[in-house]
């Protein structure tokens, strides 16, 4: 399988007499996944100057896990940091980032054993610093700061801590956890700092988790005191099992395996969640207040929703960034328009005399996104227009209506359930049919299909001055992508990413 892999690429079973100031440690399945993120690390500073690159191979048969896998491939690892790290990983940060980061935690906790990206801290609270299907560019609770518990996906030890894995623990989860437990019973620190990769995976919960966590519990039942471990996915308990932990553990099985019954408990819960909008719809409409704004919200709409309206934070980073960026004298072209909400505050934004475009693709939402942004004051400076953005040669579009109205999107070729058929339009054909010939402002928040536009209607953007854009991860990451390459894009159109909140980027010309 040697011609699988790349050249300057290590097999772990080779004994190695070198030294290297970082060891990268994977477990291999996908070879090609593997070449893209042992790329990126060496484009990012980490060379084979005094960088190795170990892998096992795991592509024909499993040789190796989490546990005693990684541990051979600690025990043959030179670098004076090993880095234990997923073949879907790529390196967002330079190297240099990452030395500082090692060097800061040195000098603020020299007991430090193991670092990551992703983690829970003693009062169950999360640390992260990571893009991934989720969150884009996302920096969550204090980093660098100390955890007791890992995500898997970035693991990094100082080789002199003589870490390693449980020898009676078994499989491709949990690993994590038992790691940073490992390092304090040695004395050792765990903490997430703020080294930015973006991870391409995604985290399954199944019958092999839930196995893997009991067995997680039992081992350290046995010799450690009562408390419970929160990690990204679930709560695990040492020694007697806390009713938290007992609760999470139930709606885990719930999701892996539901049964008639509990799916009936499934649908109750929702109703029961509901019943307050329902009231609220009986007692004064299909209206909600936003903003000191009143908003027409079908009935039946996603909770989620409804409740970020009530609570204030519906959309509140694009928001947030239109308010912050968005230039008041320049017409707006709003791609994604869903409720109005978004496009009334916009319209209250710019100028009087500035056109405002909207595009939105679920015919049953255009007069309700009419209505709202209306209540800003609806003339012949602003449209609605009922299209999808596409990029092909129909003039129609198979569009998939999803109950969560907010991720709708161009369906896929075998796609059935909920589609409508609607206008396709690309972003030139639009300037060009509402005579938007000079610089312009773009809003954009179309689930996954900017990454068409950027692709194939470059030409478009050359007078945009602004961008307020949602990025959708997790649907790049589908088709093969990354966040990070469409950021690569956006930069080769000609822009920079000026500021970021959560999922939301701006970009202006660079």
């Amino acid at each position: 399988m040697s011609d699988l892999f790349p050249s300057e690429a290590v097999d772990v079973l080779i004994p190695r007499a070198d030294a290297f100031r970082y060891s990268f440690c994977t477990l291999v399945s996908r070879p090609q996944l593997y070449r893209q993120m042992l790329a990126s690390f060496q484009a990012a500073g980490f060379t084979t100057a005094d960088c190795e690159f170990l892998y096992l191979d795991n592509t024909v048969s499993n040789q190796g896990d989490g546990y005693r896998g990684l541990n051979h491939m600690i025990a043959q690892a030179r670098g004076t940091y090993v880095i234990l790290c997923h073949q879907d990983l790529l390196a967002i940060d330079p190297r240099k980032q990452l030395d500082a980061c090692l060097d800061d935690l040195t000098a603020r906790a020299p007991d430090w054993g193991v670092v990551g990206n992703a983690g829970c801290d003693a009062r169950g609270k999360q640390r992260f610093r990571i893009t991934d299907r989720y969150r884009y560019n996302e920096r969550i609770g204090e980093v660098p700061g100390p955890v007791v518990s890992l995500d898997e996906n970035f693991l990094l030890i100082r080789r002199d801590a003589l870490l390693g894995f449980s020898h009676d623990l078994a499989g491709f989860h949990m690993y994590g956890p038992d790691l940073v437990t490992q390092a304090a019973i040695r004395g050792r620190s765990a903490w997430v700092v703020d080294y930015h990769i973006e991870h391409l995976g995604e985290g399954t919960v199944d019958r092999t988790f839930l196995e893997a966590s009991a067995a997680f519990q039992a081992k350290y039942r046995r010799a450690m005191a009562d408390r419970d471990i929160k990690t990204t996915v679930t709560i695990v308990s040492l020694g007697k099992t806390s009713g938290q932990a007992r609760r999470r553990l139930r709606k885990l099985k719930r999701k892996t395996a539901p049964t008639q019954s509990q799916s009936f408990g499934r649908a109750l819960s929702h109703w029961i969640r509901y019943l307050p909008y329902r009231v609220h719809e009986l007692r004064h409409g299909p209206r909600y207040v936003l903003d000191g704004t009143k908003f027409t919200i079908p009935p039946g709409s996603p909770l989620a929703a409804l409740k970020a309206i009530r609570k204030g934070v519906y959309e509140a980073p694009e928001r947030r960034m239109i308010a912050k960026w968005l230039p008041r004298d320049l017409p707006v072209v709003e791609l994604g328009g869903s409720y109005g909400i978004i496009s009334h505050g916009i319209r209250k934004h710019i100028d009087p005399e500035q056109r405002l475009v909207i595009v939105e693709a679920i015919p049953s939402l255009l007069p309700i996104c009419q209505g709202n942004v209306g209540l800003a004051g609806l003339d012949a400076k602003t449209v609605v227009v009922g299209a999808a953005i596409a990029y092909g040669d129909a003039p129609t579009v198979r569009f998939a209506v999803s109950d969560g109205v907010h991720d709708s999107h161009v369906a896929d070729s075998d796609s059935t359930d909920g589609i409508v058929e609607v206008p396709a339009i690309t972003l030139g054909a639009l300037l060009a049919g509402q005579s938007i010939s000079g610089p312009y402002s773009l809003v954009c928040d179309i689930e996954g299909a900017e990454f068409d536009l950027f692709m194939h209607d470059k030409a478009a953007l050359a007078n945009c001055r602004c961008i307020v854009l949602e990025l959708h991860p997790g649907t790049f990451m589908d088709r093969g992508s990354s966040a990070d390459a469409f950021v690569k894009m956006v930069e080769k159109a000609g822009f920079r990413i000026a500021d970021h909140d959560a999922q939301v980027i701006v970009a202006i010309p660079a």
